[in-house]
């Protein structure tokens, strides 16, 4: 949606992003300081864009589409094999 995602490398989000790339990955989002950080340079024009950028390229790889496609896909590989 055009937001820099900050996401808790314990979200099952954080498997499928990179650091600094298409989001901020803080370790421990219960460490204020460590928040803080990520969300001031979340905050800084060059780094919002990109990772706005970055993200809403990323998403079409995880788009509902695909993920239903892949579904479909696993069922048909299953029925082919009974």
């Amino acid at each position: 949606m055009g937001v820099p995602p900050i996401v808790s490398r314990a979200a099952g989000v954080s498997e499928l992003l990179t650091h600094d790339h298409d989001a901020l990955i803080v370790e421990d989002p219960a460490q204020i300081a460590t928040l803080t950080a990520a969300l001031r340079h979340a905050l800084e024009p060059a780094t919002h864009d990109r990772l706005a950028r970055n993200c809403m390229l990323a998403r079409s790889a995880f788009s509902y589409e695909k993920h239903l496609d892949a579904i479909i896909d696993l069922y048909a590989v299953r029925k082919r094999r009974i």
